[in-house]
């Protein structure tokens, strides 16, 4: 029976920080080679899951480690002055 990988979340501003930096590679380019925040193996996966224009969210998933998390990035709200 294969054993299941404990979940890995982006739960330290280090690993935040190197999660930022695939999701702004990914961004630029959604073919781009990504490389796992927390054990820098390649194929991390990353899902748009964004609820414009409110918020925007990113899955992470890396099938080496067991990082599976979200990041969620507010977005700015525009308000008209009168």
């Amino acid at each position: 029976m294969k054993e299941k990988k404990k979940k890995i979340k982006i739960v330290t501003q280090e690993l935040m920080q190197t999660a930022m930096v695939q999701l702004r590679k990914w961004q630029a380019n959604r073919e781009a080679e990504l490389e796992c925040p927390n054990c820098g193996a390649a194929g991390l996966k990353i899902k748009d899951r964004s609820a414009r224009p409110h918020s925007e969210w990113y899955a992470f998933k890396c099938k080496e480690c067991g990082l599976d998390d979200a990041i969620h990035i507010p977005m700015a709200s525009h308000r008209s002055s009168m």
